[in-house]
């Protein structure tokens, strides 16, 4: 490993090609770039976050639906005290997967993307010394 940080090491020739394959992966899945890099553990905590940050979509989404179509059914939950407005459902739902699944989500994305471009602009540098 290069440098003690747990890199490969870039050539001259290797460099573009490894930075649109990077690039590519960043923009595939998160952490992808990293794992890819040799850098796993940093890899791993952008792919687990990201993971997360979908089940809890999917968890928040799935719940707040069903919640939402059995108030408009008018089926009513033995363990609420009212009928609930459809509307304040859906609504609630929405803020919920926004702000536990998607946002998230697409910070754990945004960063991956600035590391990968910061991680590469590095690797550059080092080439052309």
């Amino acid at each position: 490993m290069a440098g003690g940080q747990g890199v490969k090491p870039l050539l001259d020739g290797q460099t573009a090609r490894a930075k649109r394959a990077f690039y590519l992966s960043a923009f595939v899945f998160p952490g992808a770039g990293q794992i890819y890099t040799g850098r796993r553990n940093l890899g791993i905590v952008f792919v687990a976050g990201t993971a997360v940050g979908l089940i809890l979509l999917l968890y928040f989404f799935a719940t707040g639906m069903s919640a939402y179509f059995n108030a408009y059914m008018n089926i009513i939950d033995p363990k609420a005290d009212a009928v609930q407005n459809p509307a304040s459902i859906l609504g609630r739902t929405a803020l919920k997967t926004l702000a536990f699944g998607i946002l998230p989500t697409l910070i754990l994305w945004i960063v991956s993307g600035v590391e990968a471009h910061r991680f590469y602009r590095s690797a550059e540098r080092r080439a052309k010394r």
